[in-house]
């Protein structure tokens, strides 16, 4: 954790929110995986405190503000903070459109910002009904509100699967979705370890062959599945690209194949995930995507 975000975890407040999550008081914000919290946009609490722990997306950044001020009395004072290379500008410029009165302290690279008197905000709960997909999704989330390009070729060339399935880094539901509709899939478990596309997913699929897990998927997973499917993601907060994220899923997700299990993936054409496979086949390469698949 930066400096400044030790400096704004030892504030005081009637309520934490480490974005998407209300915490407890005494709480580690940042536990991954917590079992002890509640969307934001759920809590009907009236706190007269708020310490905000930022997202990086600025739609999530202004829905979660939103919410503050519908939570803080007039008198409430919110505190939050972030980095100048994360969007400390932005973060204030965002307080001061819903709050009378903000303070700026620049320290340890940032800015931490205490604001009172809150104008409430009617905002669109984040997590909501997407018309563009059929789905509930939430901004944030990867193509939250569109079929993205690789995840569509990967539709068209889907392979016949049979029993377990697994969903690695499933976001909103458009690979799983589809892997249901194979009479032969017994069961399918959806994993990611971003909580609102698990709250999303939830939504958006009734299935009783289906659950779903709130995790990382490059940990250990106590199951083994007979087909694994990925569109796995390549950049982490900025915009460099970072293949050793795929990487680690897929090296994952060979391991939790059984005996003769496939893993099926799309991905950027130019990524260099054939080294992490074994014994590959190129099924296509279209539109700059290209699907891989192994069998182990």
């Amino acid at each position: 954790m930066s400096e400044l975000f030790q400096h704004l975890s030892q504030q005081q407040a009637d309520l934490w929110v480490n974005a998407p999550f209300v915490v407890e008081t005494g709480v580690n914000a940042f536990a991954p995986y917590c079992s002890k919290y509640q969307f934001l946009q759920d809590f009907k609490g009236t706190p007269s405190s708020i310490v905000l722990f930022p997202p990086r997306n600025r739609l999530q950044q202004q829905s979660w503000l939103a919410d503050c001020t519908r939570l803080l009395p007039p008198y409430g004072i919110l505190i939050t903070a972030q980095e100048n290379r994360a969007g400390a500008k932005s973060l204030q410029k965002d307080v001061e459109a819903v709050f009378e009165s903000v303070q700026v302290e620049s320290k340890y690279k940032g800015r931490i910002i205490t604001a009172t008197g809150p104008i409430q905000q009617d905002a669109q709960p984040l997590l909501h009904y997407v018309e563009t997909i059929h789905a509930w999704s939430a901004p944030g989330l990867f193509a939250w509100d569109r079929l993205d390009k690789g995840s569509a070729l990967l539709l068209d060339h889907m392979p016949d699967l049979y029993g377990d399935v697994a969903d690695f880094g499933c976001g909103w539901g458009a690979l799983s979705r589809a892997i249901l509709k194979q009479n032969a899939v017994e069961t399918l478990t959806a994993i990611d370890a971003d909580a609102l596309a698990i709250a999303a997913i939830d939504k958006n699929i009734t299935d009783p062959r289906f659950t779903s897990q709130w995790r990382d998927a490059t940990e250990s997973i106590n199951k083994t599945f007979d087909a694994i499917l990925m569109n796995p993601p390549f950049h982490e907060g900025g915009k460099a690209d970072r293949h050793d994220l795929g990487a680690a899923m897929i090296d994952n997700a060979m391991a939790h194949l059984k005996p003769g299990g496939r893993l099926t993936l799309v991905a950027n054409a130019h990524l260099p995930y054939e080294k992490n496979l074994p014994a590959y086949q190129s099924l296509i390469e279209q539109d700059g995507f290209k699907i891989l698949t192994c069998i182990i």
